[in-house]
């Protein structure tokens, strides 16, 4: 195990290095660099008149802070898909007399109905996104 197989550890550790970086690299910053593609995801409230939503995102890496968001306005944020398909995303969500939370963003289940746009519809029935392949809207539960 001479020079050559030492260059060759020293070169696969650097790789390795910079490929850990890029998947360790799913903030919300519009300068992140990463291997994988960015995801928008724009929150419509659509709960009603005179009603507001509160909400808070997260992700085990991420806290997005809460947020609230008037009747047909939006709150949008940003950030890069990690490379084994696990990124997730949840919010919390409160208006006047309902608290409830949601998984905004699965990944294995969201890149397949709104790819790399994600536009979600908040009602009180539960959120609901545009399907990119269909142009229809898909809705879910609240989680329990």
């Amino acid at each position: 195990m001479g020079p050559p197989f030492s260059k060759l550890i020293v070169s696969s550790f650097t790789i390795l290095l910079v490929v850990a970086y890029n998947v360790s690299v799913s903030s919300c910053n519009a300068t992140t660099t990463s291997l994988t593609p960015r995801v928008h995801v724009r929150v419509v409230n659509d709960l009603g008149d005179g009603l507001d939503l509160t909400i808070h995102c997260k992700s085990k890496d991420n806290d997005l802070g809460k947020q609230i968001v008037s009747f047909q306005e939006h709150y949008d944020f940003e950030f890069h898909m990690n490379v084994f398909g696990t990124t997730q995303f949840f919010c919390g969500m409160a208006w006047t007399g309902s608290f409830q939370w949601f998984d905004i963003y699965i990944q294995r289940r969201d890149e397949k109905i709104c790819g790399e746009e994600c536009v979600w519809s908040i009602r009180k029935t539960g959120p609901c996104v545009l399907n990119y392949n269909t142009l229809e809207d898909k809705c879910f539960e609240w989680n329990s």
